[in-house]
């Protein structure tokens, strides 16, 4: 038969690095080159499909969501952190990235620069101020009466493969507006403390910790009060009150983060309606996030 070969087993050189299919006692099976794929095609077919199962369970249980890289700069900005956090939510209307990052109504449509202070919810004077100040240092672009926003550090559709090099996170609009609208202006400062520790925000289990790779719940070493709270700059004295306040945050009912003491002792996990950058690898530990950690009631 042509274009056909015989697979049973295989026989890799470990100095050459060749590989030869070899019949074992002499029971040859036939298959067409299409029938055979090697373990590395198979397990890339297997993940192309778990990504589409987490895509479709990412958009049905949060919603849709642009990618924060939280490494590309804003932290360092001398910026006020509420500010910070106000670039964070407008970031939720903005446009794909390939279209310019428009901030834009649900329906697409661009927002002028008056509709974006309306968006922000307070005074005519803070809105100028944030807008101002977000303008100067390059978060948002003007562009006439309409407003961008920099897509290298906000990026709402797909990926190049060389951002996909770097650190990023999902940050869930709906989740984000939730937040943002419940809290008052006073309170936007708490709100950015979440997005200075995604850092250290483990990529699969959501919890704060030192190793936010590691897939192994055992080995995570999470990081206790004391210590998220200076990463975040707040005094020793002011732990108990920060974490009060931080309690206090909620979404659709749900706090946004707590801690849970587990088999591996104390978490503090961030609730991942809010920001979640795990992959199809991590559905069942998400599952568990969404129905047990921080269900809704």
């Amino acid at each position: 038969m042509e274009n056909t070969y015989a697979i049973r087993w295989i026989v890799q050189d470990l100095e050459t690095g060749k590989v030869r299919h070899v019949p074992e006692n002499g029971n040859v099976t036939t298959k067409t080159p299409q029938e055979v794929r090697s373990d590395r095609q198979q397990a890339f077919l297997n993940k192309k499909e778990n990504q589409k199962i987490f895509n479709k369970m990412v958009n049905d249980r949060m919603g849709n969501f642009y990618f924060y890289f939280y490494n590309s700069g804003l932290q360092a900005l001398d910026v006020k952190e509420s500010i910070k956090t106000r670039f964070l939510y407008l970031a939720t209307y903005s446009g794909y990235a390939k279209d310019g990052g428009y901030i834009c109504h649900d329906n697409g449509k661009k927002m002028k620069r008056k509709d974006v202070q309306e968006l922000l919810g307070l005074s005519t004077k803070h809105c100028q101020t944030t807008i101002n100040e977000l303008v100067k240092c390059g978060l948002l672009f003007e562009d006439g009466e309409y407003l961008q926003v920099n897509t290298t550090v906000a990026h709402k559709g797909e990926l190049k493969a060389t951002k996909k090099k770097c650190d990023y996170t999902r940050v869930f609009l709906n989740g984000v507006r939730n937040l943002y609208k419940n809290c008052t202006a006073t309170q936007h400062k708490q709100l950015y403390y979440l997005f200075r520790l995604l850092p250290y925000v483990n990529l699969k289990f959501n919890a704060i910790c030192q190793n936010p790779t590691e897939e192994i719940a055992e080995d995570v070493i999470a990081l206790r009060l004391n210590e998220i709270c200076e990463l975040v700059g707040v005094d020793k004295t002011n732990m108990s009150r920060w974490k009060r306040d931080m309690y206090k945050l909620e979404i659709f009912g749900c706090p946004v983060i707590k801690g849970i003491e587990g088999k591996y002792g104390m978490w503090f996990k961030v609730n991942p309606r809010v920001m979640y950058g795990g992959t199809e690898g991590h559905m069942e530990e998400l599952d568990k996030l969404l129905c047990s950690d921080f269900s809704i009631k």
